[in-house]
This record gives structure tokens, sequence and C-alpha cells, in this order.
């Protein structure tokens, strides 16, 4: 299931009000804008709408309406909200699925009823969770199922990179119940698949990094602060060997560019392996790498998602990667006060179009201000 489309305000009403115009979404997006045009706002925005669906974060004083698609049917959640939920829907379809109104009251279709049953909830809380029942209300899963399947990436901080697997009889059922997995624990579980580190090291050699081994284990070189008996073997941590190297390079060796690229890969290719339906969120991509490296890995992530369940939403302010990315996979952010708009293929295909012929760069679209097309003084 892939994110159709997004509207989306924020304190509506109030001085603080911010506003992301309709904007629609394919499998594979490059936002991009100046600063402060709300690209890292945006993907912000989907992390918290998918934290919201598994309870994990309440959003308040916010309206949005979300529209998902997959082969079979179209999904449109609707939510507003103060300090409390004022109204919340679910159509499939064009059939409503679920209604409520600010006292936390409405109707639900039930599967055993054959029709929709009364409820009464929380008026803080969700009917995603409020009424959540595989049996009764399965149509609810498919936006939990959303939030589970959604990584996001945020080049700028450390990617996790100091967090430790620690193993014990438990682990694996943990991580099967578990939301956004760190990288090393999505490591630990795709080494379960003999394919999956062949794959690894294949797409790190094909973006600069010539490994010929992926694993993890106990970091010999790392120092615990701590008067507790170390066991070895519950402590991991992952290693890459390097060919021109004679020892392994822990997680914590490797340089910022290598570890960000690496974490992309393994979460990558544990999604296609288990066909499991994800969104990959990447702020700020290629960040940290150079030129040669941030366009191989850009080119990699494209090629491996095509024809699969996942869905790629990037952000990028940088020309190098601009320069990398086809325009058709571009969403040009634009803001006009606290408003913000998107300009892409689907909605201004002429300016697109007629960009094609000029013979220039891809960034020259975007500095050039080409893009707003017969509105080029906004």
């Amino acid at each position: 299931m892939w994110i159709k489309s997004i509207a989306f305000t924020e304190f509506k009403g109030r001085k603080k009000e911010w506003v992301l115009e309709p904007s629609e979404y394919g499998q594979i997006n490059l936002i991009v804008g100046v600063n402060a045009a709300g690209k890292s706002r945006s993907l912000a925005i989907i992390n918290s709408l998918a934290l919201m669906f598994l309870n994990q974060r309440k959003i308040i004083h916010s309206n949005f309406q979300m529209v998902f698609s997959d082969d079979k049917k179209i999904l449109k959640y609707e939510y507003d909200s103060k300090e409390k939920i004022i109204n919340e829907k679910l159509t499939i379809d064009a059939i409503v699925k679920f209604k409520r109104n600010k006292l936390g009251e409405g109707y639900i279709k039930a599967i055993e009823h054959g029709g929709s049953i009364k409820f009464k909830i929380k008026d803080d809380e969700s009917v995603i969770n409020g009424k959540r029942d595989s049996i009764q209300h399965p149509f609810l899963e498919n936006l939990i199922d959303w939030g589970m399947g959604l990584r996001f990436f945020q080049f700028g901080t450390d990617l996790s990179r100091q967090n430790l697997l620690i193993k014990s009889a438990q682990l694996d059922e943990a991580l099967e119940k578990k939301n956004s997995m760190v990288t090393i624990e999505t490591c630990y579980l795709g080494l379960k698949n003999p394919a999956y580190k062949e794959l690894i090291i294949q797409d790190m050699k094909a973006i600069g990094y010539d490994i010929e081994d992926i694993g993890i284990g106990f970091p010999e070189n790392v120092q615990f602060e701590t008067n507790v008996p170390i066991e070895k073997a519950a402590v991991q941590a992952i290693y890459v060997k390097e060919s021109d190297l004679k020892d392994k390079t822990t997680q914590f060796e490797m340089s910022s560019g290598m570890y960000r690229s690496l974490s992309i890969i393994i979460a990558l290719n544990y999604y296609i392996l288990t066909k499991l339906p994800s969104c990959i969120l990447i702020d700020d991509i290629g960040e940290g790498l150079d030129y040669n490296r941030a366009k191989s890995l850009i080119n990699l992530v494209i090629k491996r998602i095509k024809d699969t369940s996942v869905q790629l939403i990037m952000t990028t302010n940088d020309r190098f990667v601009m320069n990398s990315v086809p325009l058709e996979y571009w969403m040009i952010i634009n803001r006009v006060g606290n408003k913000c708009y998107v300009i892409n293929y689907k909605n201004s295909k002429k300016v697109f179009d007629e960009f094609e012929y000029l013979g220039l760069n891809n960034f020259d679209f975007f500095s050039s201000k080409l893009f707003l097309g017969d509105n080029k003084n906004e």
C-alpha cells in the first residue's frame, strides 16, 4: 500500500498555521526545494502519522487527509483535531468504514454483524487504536501495517549507529512484534536468509565500497563502562570485511558515509526479500557522501525499488543529487507564506515536457524557477 496523496494543516486558524496543500506521490519521489520550504517537515509529518496509527503518538491541532492505494482499492483517511479529536473517517472505495465525532461517538463496519455498529470511545483516542479488532474490523490493519512498514532515515543523524544488539532467547519473537527496527536489528533478521548477505555485498560494491563479508559479532575494540561482566556472545555489532584490509571494520569504525549507505542497503534488501509492503523516507539523501557515491547510491536505490512493494520518498537541496534523479520523480515544494504546494509531472506535465527540449540539467529547472511556468514571480 502506497501513499497516493496527502493534505495537511497544522494549527488551523492560528498564527502558527502551516499548510501543506494536496500533494500526489508515486512509488519513487524526490522532494526538492530551498531551505525552509518544508522538505524535512513533510517527511516528519508522514513519520508522525505512521506513529499515530501505531498508537505511539497523539497528533493534536492538525487536520489532514491521506489517500492510500494498492492494486485493488483506494483508502481515504480523514482526521481533524484540536485539544481533542473532532472528526475521523475512513473510506475504502467510496464505502465509509467508520466515522466518529468530537464526543468519540460513531459507527463502524463489522464483519460478523454484516453492517455497521455504534460505538463510543475516548474523545482523544483514534478509532484505529480504540476499535482495533482484526476479526471484526480487518480494514484497520491496513493502516497499522503501513505504519509498521515505515522507516525514516535522517542522513544528518547517526542513524542508530550507537545501538548494539543484545541477543536473548526471546529476541526473534520481540523483533517480529516491533516496528521501526534500528539498522542492526534489521541486519540480524535479514542474515537469516542466505541470499541476504550476498545482496548487501553486491550493492555495497556497486556504490564503491569493496567489501567481501558482512555480519554481526562482538565489537572487540569497544570499551564498555560497566562493572558487570559482559557475555561476548550476547553483545553484537555490525561489521564488514573490506577487501583491502586484514581485519573487520565495525559499525563504530566506519566512515559516516559508509555507515549511512550500509543502513539504507540493509533496510532496502530486507524489505525486498521479505516482500513486506513498506515506505522508506530518506531526509537529505547524499549528505556526507562524495558526488560519485551519492549518485551511485541513489541510482541503486531507484533501480532496486522498481517493481517491488516499497515506496521511496527522499528529500534534497543538493544540485548533484538533483541532477542524478530523473525529473519524473521530482516533487518541487514551493512555500508562499505559510502555505506549501508541490509541483510535479502529474500536475504540471506541460512545464516539465517543455523543459526537456532546452537541453539543460535538472538543477537549472529548479534554480531558474522554470518549474513555475507562467508564475515565475512567485
